[in-house]
C-alpha cells in the first residue's frame, strides 16, 4: 500500500513532483561527479600509460554515465517510478564503496584510510532529503552505514597486517573511530528524517489551507449566484 494513500490528490501529486525534482537534483550532481572523474582520468592518463588496471577504473567510471543516460530517457519519457530513487541510492553508494576499497589495490594502501569516506557518505545521505520520503531516508541511512563499515571490515581483513597500527590510529582508522563515524551517519540520518517529516507536514498544511481557501471561494461564488438568481426573480 502506498504511504501516501488516504491523503488528498493535490498532496500526493505535489509529493510526487517534489520527489522527481529531488531525483533530478541527484541526477545533476551525478553529471558533475562524472565530469570531475573524467577530467581527473584525462589528466592522469596523459602522463601515465594505460594498463589493465587503468582500463578497469575507466570502465568503472562509465557505469554512472550509463545510468544517467538511462535516467535521462526516463525523465524525457515521463516514466519515473518511486523505486528509481532506491536504485539510484544503491548504485551511487555501491560504486563509491567499491571504488574506495579497490583503490587500495590499484594505487595505495593508504587510499581507503585517507579518503573522505564520511564526507562522501554524508553527501549521499543529505541528498536523500530531496526525495521527500521518510522511509527512503531510513533506507539511505542504513545502507550508508552498512557500506561504510563493509569497506572498513574488508580493508582491515585484507591490509591491516601490512600497515603499522600506530599509523592507523594517527589516521583515525580504528574500530573506535569507525563506531564514531557510524554514529555520526546515524545522527545525520535522524536529522534528515526529521527534516523530511517537517517538510511533509509543511507541504500538507499549505495544500490543505489552499484547498480550504478554494472551497470557501467556490461556496461564496455559489451563494452569490443564488442571491443574484433570487434578485432576478
Amino acid at each position: 500500500m502506498s504511504p501516501l494513500k488516504g491523503y488528498s490528490l493535490d498532496y500526493r501529486e505535489e509529493i510526487k513532483n517534489l520527489e522527481i525534482k529531488g531525483e533530478k537534483v541527484t541526477f545533476y550532481f551525478r553529471w558533475f561527479f562524472i565530469a570531475i572523474v573524467f577530467i581527473i582520468l584525462t589528466i592522469y592518463y596523459t602522463e601515465h600509460s594505460i594498463n589493465n588496471r587503468n582500463i578497469f577504473f575507466i570502465s568503472f567510471a562509465v557505469v554512472p554515465l550509463l545510468y544517467n543516460l538511462f535516467l535521462q530517457y526516463i525523465f524525457i519519457k515521463n516514466k519515473y517510478k518511486p523505486f528509481i530513487k532506491y536504485l539510484s541510492m544503491f548504485i551511487d553508494t555501491t560504486l563509491i564503496s567499491i571504488g574506495i576499497f579497490i583503490s587500495s589495490y590499484a594505487y595505495s594502501l593508504l587510499y581507503t584510510i585517507t579518503a573522505p569516506t564520511v564526507l562522501v557518505y554524508s553527501a549521499i545521505l543529505a541528498l536523500s532529503i530531496t526525495r521527500i520520503d521518510s522511509m527512503f531516508v531510513v533506507f539511505s541511512t542504513l545502507y550508508t552505514v552498512i557500506s561504510l563499515n563493509t569497506v572498513y571490515i574488508l580493508w582491515f581483513k585484507t591490509f591491516s597486517n601490512t600497515i603499522d597500527y600506530s599509523m592507523m590510529m594517527s589516521l583515525g582508522y580504528t574500530h573506535q573511530q569507525q563506531i564514531r563515524k557510524s554514529i555520526f551517519l546515524i545522527i545525520l540520518g535522524f536529522i534528515s528524517y526529521y527534516t523530511v517529516s517537517v517538510l511533509k507536514k509543511f507541504i500538507y498544511s499549505t495544500i490543505e489551507a489552499s484547498t480550504k481557501a478554494r472551497n470557501a471561494e467556490k461556496r461564496l461564488i455559489k451563494q452569490y449566484q443564488i442571491i443574484l438568481n433570487n434578485l432576478n426573480i
